[in-house]
């Protein structure tokens, strides 16, 4: 991976926009952004981070925005999503689409 210098949730703010089109979606929009910063930074410094929470609290976007900031500032990187089942891999299709056209 090239060098990832860690950044600050203002220049995050400028590219990712978490509120969505929900009221849901805006009560975790600090929290996914805080996230998705977050992860962004470990992997900046450590090369090597974790992303765990209780379901439902938007792992999916944290994830997704992590990405989304490093396509950004190392731009051709390339993404590995391992998901077991049918259901999880529809699921995640559904959301890249909804987060790209909604978000970033």
């Amino acid at each position: 991976m090239r060098s990832m210098r860690p950044i600050g949730l203002k220049v995050a703010e400028d590219l990712i926009d978490f509120r969505g089109r929900s009221d849901a979606a805006r009560a975790f929009a600090g929290s996914q952004l805080e996230g998705a910063v977050a992860l962004y930074n470990m992997l900046a410094r450590h090369k090597f981070a974790y992303l765990a929470d209780e379901v439902g609290m938007g792992k999916t976007y944290v994830a997704l925005g992590t990405i989304g900031l490093m396509r950004h500032f190392l731009g051709d990187i390339r993404v590995l999503f391992i998901v077991t089942r049918e259901n999880m891999q529809i699921k995640w299709r559904k959301e890249i689409k909804n987060f790209a056209a909604n978000n970033w």
